[in-house]
């Protein structure tokens, strides 16, 4: 293989390996876990204080 095609290989594999990591820290830190509720959130009457 040409020094082209192992620099668009180490180039896939570092994208691919950083999307599957940032994948893992966003479920590890909860993002997925009331994907529902966010669509609700507007239609609450609570006002916040200082306003």
């Amino acid at each position: 293989m040409t020094a082209e095609a192992w620099i668009l290989l180490l180039v896939i594999l570092f994208l691919s390996s950083s999307s599957v990591w940032m994948y893992i820290w966003a479920k590890k830190a909860g993002q997925f876990d009331d994907a529902e509720a966010i669509k609700y959130r507007m239609l609450n009457d609570e006002e916040r204080e200082g306003y």
